[in-house]
């Protein structure tokens, strides 16, 4: 009878080293494939880096614009603030339309 235990014990721990070989297969797998975590987060951070390039192109525009209203006639500023306005919309709309 106490053969009989040892044996059951023994089957049980191989059973259980090869579910755990499966699991680490498994595991291995959703990170390192190609729609892997590990792939998906590099992509998002190439996604997150162009559109932070991006943010900063869009500031640097408005910036621009700024200064050159700032240098302008009082006709010419209206004109330019008018057109500041329109831009800054458009800005605005084409963010939104990036967050959806």
């Amino acid at each position: 009878m106490n053969r009989k235990m040892k044996g059951v014990t023994l089957i049980a721990l191989v059973i259980t080293i090869i579910i755990l070989l499966i699991l680490s297969g498994i595991t291995l797998i959703i990170l390192t494939g190609d729609e892997g975590i590990i792939n998906r987060t590099q992509i998002a951070k190439q996604k997150t880096e162009q559109a932070q390039q991006k943010d900063q192109d869009y500031l640097e525009d408005i910036s621009n614009i700024i200064d050159n209203i700032s240098s302008s006639t009082n006709d010419e500023k209206k004109q330019k603030t008018i057109l500041l306005h329109i831009s800054i919309q458009y800005l605005i709309i084409e963010q939104l339309h990036l967050e959806i």
